[in-house]
């Protein structure tokens, strides 16, 4: 039998990015259920997202970024030692940190079954 351990080890994905600034962060994937947990996710996975409503777009880069960077940590409001803000990120560098964690997050058999079933 599979300990609990054992399976987090298996399934969660990790990596470390260099973003475009030079630095780098440890990301993981958005768990399926916070994937499809915001309105829109599909939009964002068919290239679409300037069809998301522009609130959307913000509560999902905020979710990406304070549940997928690991280290180091981002938080909201003001940031500990060893901690940075949302609003301390460079534009790239977020830009970039998201699309690696989407990348991560999905397998890209299963986006296309998803979006050929909404034609």
């Amino acid at each position: 039998m599979t300990t609990a351990e054992e399976y987090r080890k298996k399934i969660i994905r990790k990596k470390t990015i260099k973003v475009p600034s030079g630095s780098e962060f440890e990301i993981k994937a958005l768990s399926p259920l916070d994937f499809w947990n915001v309105k829109g996710a599909d939009l964002v996975l068919q290239g679409k997202a300037d069809k998301v409503d522009p609130k959307i777009n913000a509560e999902y880069l905020k979710m990406v970024l304070l549940k997928c960077v690991v280290s180091p940590q981002v938080v909201e409001g003001t940031p500990k030692e060893n901690q940075l803000a949302i609003e301390e990120i460079d534009a790239d560098d977020l830009t970039f940190i998201v699309n690696e964690v989407l990348a991560l997050s999905t397998r890209k058999d299963k986006v296309d079954f998803l979006a050929e079933k909404d034609k």
